[in-house]
């Protein structure tokens, strides 16, 4: 059954949000991915579409986008993207071709301050998304990004930089997936049939990684953010460096890389 939420969607952020995260690709035959799932409280709660789209071998991909998240709106999904350029149609960790971003996904607490600690350490974002949902302390849950000068294929060191990131405010662990979806601005946040655009705001301003990993590497972790779980000894390589595919949180990263999170899902799997 359909609903007059597509009216909801922004074209215009979803259009702005597209060509702010891959300005620089150049995609020949690569894909971008997009999914839409239903949200948790409705009565389509967990259906699910993929679909995949090849920007450099078609010219609609700013309609068709739009399109997806207006479908998604109407049918009370939410509309989540990869926000990575893919080598294949299939959406595991190895079809990650390369990034343009470093992310991080606050979904708990003070957000607002967690947001400025990282403003005044790490930098300003390049966006903000404001993805519709509310902390326990009544803050608008966000996804901070930080645009790359150029999009990188070293997609184990940005996975780091963002597991990093994450674990210094308290943010959602899950970004060690290279692969997680998150959702796109403009589109609806329709959790129990409630219509929220999932907002953003966007600021002209790139960093190049070799920086960026420079800040991080110094980043402490806020005060009152300390990890509750030590990483195993797996996270450690011989080298002494830090390793997403072996780091432990609440589920051992490893073992997160490589488990399907759902709408709706069981103990703390559930990211949205």
């Amino acid at each position: 059954m359909k609903t007059e939420n597509g009216n909801l969607v922004s074209p215009a952020l979803i259009e702005t949000y597209y060509n702010f995260l891959f300005r620089h690709v150049d995609w020949e035959d690569r894909l971008l991915s997009v999914r839409s799932i239903g949200e948790k409280g409705t009565a389509v709660e967990g259906e699910r579409r993929v679909e995949y789209h090849q920007p450099g071998l078609v010219t609609d991909t700013l309609p068709w986008l739009k399109r997806h998240a207006v479908r998604a709106a109407q049918m009370e999904h939410a509309c989540f993207i990869i926000p990575a350029v893919l080598n294949e149609a299939r959406g595991g960790k190895d079809s990650v071709h390369s990034f343009t971003s470093v992310l991080v996904d606050i979904d708990t607490g003070a957000v607002g301050e967690k947001i400025a600690y990282l403003k005044s350490r790490v930098g300003p974002p390049s966006i903000i998304v404001y993805s519709g949902g509310v902390t326990d302390t009544g803050d608008r849950k966000a996804h901070l990004y930080w645009l790359l000068t150029e999009p990188t294929e070293e997609v184990q060191r940005v996975t780091e930089l963002r597991l990093k990131i994450a674990v210094s405010v308290g943010g959602d662990r899950m970004v060690a997936r290279p692969h997680q979806p998150i959702r796109v601005p403009g589109s609806l946040y329709c959790k129990s049939s409630k219509a929220i655009m999932v907002d953003a705001v966007f600021e002209d301003r790139e960093y190049e990684l070799d920086d960026l990993e420079e800040i991080v590497d110094a980043l402490e972790t806020m005060p009152g953010c300390e990890p509750v779980v030590a990483p195993s000894s797996s996270a450690i390589g011989p080298d002494g460096s830090f390793n997403v595919m072996g780091a432990a949180s609440v589920q051992p990263i490893g073992e997160a890389l490589t488990t399907e999170i759902h709408e709706g899902g069981e103990e703390d799997r559930n990211r949205w």
